[in-house]
């Protein structure tokens, strides 16, 4: 969040940042009430949809976890591979990218339409674990329920066996945004060289 306000008000342009569900950041980037949407990753998919920045970040970051909740007298799912997800129910978002792959490993999902919602299964004993972007389970747990902070936990199971980056994302058929991509990454990398200085 910091990097990308640097690198828009290095740009010198007028821009607004809202929190939203990833479901919501395409729906407006399809229908052209958003210019980009981050934090995004590429997929295969996607790319024939979408044009993405260059990486958010110099290296990969293990992006995504599974979190369990203690609360009301539950105990901490110790898990020591995936396929010990198998014996549990695992509470995830629809349109998170990961969702083929674990409809794939016959895991036993539900799913919500947000993470609110989502949370809320697991604090209430519907869901055994959810599967989560660190950084947004961070900001549900300290912003939105907060009042059941302690009962959260993080497995330190993660989904992907490798590191993934984040990329802003913009909709192809805009015709600004190739030039603004251009732009974008520039300023990036410039910030990211005196960074790294």
């Amino acid at each position: 969040y910091q990097l990308m306000k640097q690198v828009l008000d290095t740009m010198g342009i007028s821009y607004t940042i809202e929190l939203m569900t990833w479901e919501r950041c395409l729906y407006l980037l399809d229908t052209g009430e958003a210019f980009a949407v981050f934090p995004f990753i590429q997929s295969a998919e996607r790319q024939k949809k979408y044009l993405f920045s260059d990486p958010l970040y110099n290296k990969g970051i293990q992006l995504e976890g599974f979190y369990g909740y203690t609360g009301h007298g539950r105990d901490k799912i110790e898990l020591d591979d995936l396929d010990g997800l198998k014996d549990y129910t695992i509470g995830v978002i629809y349109g998170y990218y990961y969702l083929d792959q674990m409809k794939a490993m016959d895991l036993k999902l539900d799913l919500s339409a947000n993470e609110t919602e989502c949370i809320k299964k697991l604090i209430d004993g519907k869901v055994d674990l959810v599967l989560f972007d660190r950084r947004v389970m961070d900001y549900y747990i300290h912003e939105v329920f907060q009042d059941d902070v302690t009962g959260f936990y993080a497995t330190g199971m993660s989904f992907t066996d490798g590191m993934v980056t984040d990329h802003l994302m913009l909709n192809r058929e805009n015709q600004e945004a190739v030039t603004f991509l251009e732009q974008f990454n520039q300023v990036l990398k410039t910030i990211e060289t005196e960074t790294d200085q």
